[in-house]
């Protein structure tokens, strides 16, 4: 099974919808960010797993051994070490992060708010963040029709290797990007409602020092993925 898959399993003969997940009582139900009663029953390995909509992150690192994706922020990474339980392994980081990995499968990842700042594990944990649950599946490879970035040096050398590709440089909202082949960088809502994404980041960046990037040797293309989101649906 592989890693970060197994959140619990759900009880669905009880009238009450009892939880049974990663150490809980017969009733304790997990803080979902959301309506508690709504659940996904599927058949695992080796059991029925449940998977949810989101979850209070705090709830997560007390009940499970979370491990941070290389790559993930300082804070979250200091959080998960800080606040470590004996428990079934989740993987946990953001979705940038899991993409420069080259993450398959499922992990946990932080809600952050925008213009929210963590450089302590103790401010994650005062945030009381919600966490949701994302998988990446590698797919078959198909010529980007769309490319999304405001990176100068990105757009051009994305346009040389997809000249047919139609360039977006500033707001993208979803019913622009829904169902395409996108090359790029987008934020996780929109990245799970593409078809295929490959993704693009500039290498060890730093927004505090680097500018513009010209020298494309820093520039690295992803493998084409599909991001879809753990969920109810």
């Amino acid at each position: 099974m592989p890693p970060g898959w197994l959140i619990g399993y759900y009880s669905s003969w009880s009238s009450d919808q009892e939880w049974l997940i990663s150490g809980c009582s017969p009733i304790e139900r997990p803080p979902l960010a959301h309506d508690p009663g709504r659940v996904r029953c599927l058949a695992g390995w080796e059991g029925i797993y449940v998977y949810v909509d989101t979850v209070k992150l705090n709830y997560l690192v007390r009940r499970n051994w979370l491990v941070p994706i290389e790559g993930t922020f300082p804070a979250l990474r200091d959080y998960a070490v800080r606040y470590y339980t004996h428990g079934p392994m989740l993987w946990l980081g953001t979705l940038s992060a899991a993409l420069q990995a080259k993450t398959i499968g499922a992990f946990f990842t932080p809600i952050l708010p925008r213009g929210l700042k963590l450089t302590t594990a103790q401010d994650v944990w005062d945030a009381d963040l919600d966490a949701g649950c994302l998988r990446v599946d590698l797919v078959e490879y198909e010529a980007p029709n769309l490319i999304v970035s405001r990176h100068p040096a990105t757009i051009k050398m994305l346009r040389e290797r997809w000249p047919s590709a139609t360039v977006l440089d500033g707001d993208v909202s979803v019913d622009q990007v829904r169902g395409k082949v996108v090359a790029g960088t987008l934020p996780p809502q929109l990245v799970t409602e593409v078809s295929s994404y490959r993704p693009v980041w500039v290498d060890k960046y730093d927004a505090s020092t680097d500018g513009d990037i010209e020298d494309a040797g820093r520039i690295t293309i992803g493998h084409p993925v599909r991001v879809s989101r753990v969920s109810l649906h």
